[in-house]
């Protein structure tokens, strides 16, 4: 059995020019397990206070703003591309070698706004240090439930970091299904919720042609955004 991330799982097959397998031919959707979604962060000092308001920013003022992401081709990375692409506006896209550089220069003011994974980032937002302006979730976070969504504000963007157990492809479906009932039963339970809630995730419960289908319309997303960027990483 394999639990692998949105990387493994969806988008590295676009990404890396010599990945040995396709997650959609030589795997088998078993359950979904949970989600982690984004979140953008801007300065303080910046005058938008919404995600709405910093890309009307961004638009009037190109070239000017900058917004750092955790690493090369990761969720963070790539939805600041997709967001870029969706509202047209030219935006310097920093990428760093992980969280804690990343949020270094935004504390000291190098960069403008970053888009990373809420865990890595909630401590800094309660703190007052940096402005949420906008979670990539359907629903509002209960860890930060003043902070919107980019939906409501009206931008298309619905992004996580999804969490799959998998197994070899032609795994009959009897142990599938069993697998699928008993992931699905432990995360849909209250205890199950409390624990993916630790990590700033969102239960994901359905079936395993739910996953296969999550999988494909996620991959030709993020397909369009490697492609349109002309992202690659050896």
């Amino acid at each position: 059995m394999g639990l692998p991330s949105s990387g493994p799982l969806i988008t590295n097959k676009f990404i890396y020019k010599d990945m040995p397998y396709d997650p959609e031919k030589n795997l088998t959707p078993i359950a979904g397990m949970g989600e982690i979604p984004l979140v953008f962060v801007v300065n303080p000092s910046l005058p938008a206070k919404n995600l709405k308001e910093f890309i009307e920013l961004a638009r009037v003022n190109p070239g000017k703003y900058s917004m750092g992401n955790p690493g090369r081709g990761l969720p963070g990375h790539l939805t600041v591309e997709l967001m870029k692409i969706n509202n047209r506006i030219d935006l310097l896209s920093v990428s760093y070698k992980g969280d804690a550089p990343a949020l270094t220069d935004m504390l000291g003011g190098t960069i403008d706004s970053h888009c990373s994974p809420v865990t890595a980032i909630i401590a800094n937002i309660q703190a007052g240090k940096l402005r949420a302006v906008a979670v990539t979730s359907k629903v509002r976070l209960a860890a930060l439930p003043n902070v919107p969504t980019a939906i409501e504000q009206g931008i298309d963007l619905d992004t996580a970091i999804q969490y799959a157990m998998v197994g070899p492809a032609g795994l009959p479906r009897p142990i599938v299904d069993k697998l699928n009932a008993e992931v699905n039963r432990v995360f849909d339970s209250p205890e199950g919720r409390a624990k993916l809630a630790e990590f700033g995730a969102l239960p994901v419960i359905g079936t395993p042609e739910q996953l296969a289908a999550l999988m494909k319309s996620e991959a030709a997303k993020w397909k369009r955004v490697i492609e349109t960027t002309n992202l690659k990483v050896d």
